[in-house]
């Protein structure tokens, strides 16, 4: 489950919170790639 992230700096970004199967939790951060041009 991706859940959006309103009022940071970076439109669309994007955050996930996942836990493996030994417990451990993970975070995704989606970000557009317009973030990453220059």
């Amino acid at each position: 489950m991706w859940c959006p992230l309103p009022g940071t700096k970076i439109d669309g970004l994007y955050i996930a919170f996942l836990r493996s199967p030994d417990g451990v939790v993970f975070e995704f951060v989606e970000r557009p790639l317009k973030v990453f041009s220059t």
